[in-house]
């Protein structure tokens, strides 16, 4: 919280921690503002009632989510609400994201041919003991566990999805050790 105040001081932005327990508390942080950035997760077990508020009361929201299951099914459940609302809704703007976004943009933009494939590889080099984010690792271990749950709600879409035209790879594993220097794309044209 202290980073979060630090960045905003001399601006008009307030920042506000809520008890993500209480729906009473969330729902008076989302009418006093006009941007919410949800940083708290998993997302799947924590966002919902957060998104929801925001879009009640015509407030825009920003979160760091990487969790497709939550960020599909709020889609789902919320866009047409939002849109009457005017509340703009927007998932994923951190480490998920970001690599491969701009890796895709500039494949779109640098690539001659019609793009079918891309794939992102990707090293940590931490420091000796570092260990991870105790939620990162929740959210991965929940968003494996519950496939079958991101198939079925992916089943309900009404939008037709974008058929994959490419050659298809196989299963693969890296095991217990990933060795790759940097990212690295993979690029396929027909």
């Amino acid at each position: 919280m202290s980073k979060l105040e630090e960045i905003s001081a001399g601006t008009t932005a307030k920042c506000v921690q809520v008890d993500i327990s209480s729906a009473d508390t969330i729902e008076r942080a989302a009418r006093d503002a006009k941007l919410v950035l949800n940083c708290t997760g998993p997302y799947r077990l924590l966002g919902e009632p957060v998104v929801k508020a925001c879009v009640e009361n015509g407030v825009d929201y920003l979160d760091i989510s990487g969790e497709p299951e939550f960020i599909e099914a709020m889609e789902l459940r919320y866009n047409e609400m939002a849109s009457h609302s005017g509340s703009i809704v927007i998932s994923a703007c951190g480490f998920d994201s970001i690599p491969s976004e701009i890796g895709l943009n500039f494949l779109r933009d640098n690539f001659r041919g019609e793009l079918q494939r891309a794939e992102a590889f990707l090293s940590v080099n931490a420091a000796k003991g570092y260990c991870g984010h105790a939620t990162t690792w929740d959210c991965a271990v929940m968003g494996f566990g519950n496939q079958d749950a991101l198939k079925a709600l992916r089943s309900l879409r009404k939008a037709p999805r974008i058929e994959y035209k490419g050659k298809r790879n196989s299963t693969r594993s890296f095991g217990s050790k990933i060795n790759v220097k940097n990212i690295r794309w993979q690029v396929t044209s027909s």
